[in-house]
């Protein structure tokens, strides 16, 4: 067998951006039973516009940290076994403040090898396996990412939008957010409210069909500041 120290580096990304806060925010609105319903895939909500993506990579949408190994053809049952480790390596950056920029690098291991948390091998600070359940909402996330069209990202016609739901209290709790792609009669900007057909949520791992804008509302104007349309 191989040196079981010589592992298989993927191509580092950013810093990861966690899901867990979504799923705590449902499970404890659920449980006050206080929140309204987020829209299901296929229904109609008003959105609005939060910006204008013209960069692919920008997205970050559901642990973009996993794609370089996704893409090198890791397998799910390679994280059902722990043989898929994450870590971090930095390269020196006179730009930054702490004079390196991070990033997160994913290492697959041979079979049969584990490491223990915070082993150190040719990467420092190794986190340890990540979760086998992280490969379904990184496999999604690569599946919106790669829909998406070059040439609509050029003309400006990928958008994130959001919305917000109401508590019973009067305050607002989650805000659902989609990526979409407008027609290209319309010209939108962030702040703008739109009518949208709902797809799968960004940062989950519904690998339904995208959102859809499907038309500019002109009898309703954004709320301003941090607060967000309401969905509905």
């Amino acid at each position: 067998m191989d040196d079981p120290m010589r592992m298989s580096p993927f191509l580092p990304a950013r810093a990861p951006s966690s899901a867990s806060w979504r799923f705590m925010a449902l499970a404890l609105c659920a449980a006050l039973a206080a929140c309204e319903t987020a829209p299901r895939a296929g229904s109609e909500t008003q959105a609005q516009v939060l910006d204008v993506v013209t960069d692919r990579h920008a997205l970050r949408d559901g642990h973009p940290e996993l794609y370089a190994a996704l893409r090198a053809g890791v397998a799910r049952r390679e994280l059902d076994e722990g043989r898929l480790v994450e870590g971090e390596c930095g390269v020196p950056d006179g730009a930054q403040p702490s004079g390196m920029r991070w990033h997160t690098v994913t290492v697959l291991l041979p079979p049969g090898v584990r490491l223990p948390r915070r082993t150190v091998a040719d990467v420092h600070e190794l986190r340890g396996p990540v979760p086998a359940w992280a490969f379904d909402f990184a496999a999604a996330g690569l599946r919106r990412l790669d829909a998406l069209r070059d040439s609509d990202l050029a003309a400006g016609r990928v958008l994130r939008l959001g919305c917000q739901l109401k508590v019973l209290d009067g305050g607002d709790w989650y805000a659902p957010v989609w990526v979409a792609t407008a027609p290209d009669r319309l010209r939108l900007a962030p702040g703008d409210v739109v009518r949208l057909r709902v797809g799968a949520e960004a940062g989950s791992k519904d690998a339904g069909p995208p959102a859809e804008v499907l038309e500019r509302r002109t009898d309703v104007a954004a709320p301003g500041g941090k607060a967000l349309v309401r969905c509905g």
